[in-house]
């Protein structure tokens, strides 16, 4: 499984299984223009560019 880290106010963030990263994502907490990283990437993307990441999930966003 994964381990994601992600960008806030200039600090790393993480490690965060795949599954609660991705719930960060659905919260909003990461955005699609912070900058996150997980092993095999060269470098922080943001997260839009990661494909499946932010926005086309199969199962849809939590309830307020």
């Amino acid at each position: 499984m994964a381990s994601w880290f992600y960008a806030s106010e200039g600090k790393q963030q993480g490690p965060f299984p795949e599954g609660q990263f991705r719930d960060l994502v659905a919260q909003g907490v990461v955005r699609p223009d912070t900058l996150v990283w997980t092993e095999g990437m060269a470098g922080w993307q943001k997260a839009a560019e990661i494909p499946g990441l932010v926005g086309g999930g199969s199962a849809p966003p939590m309830m307020p």
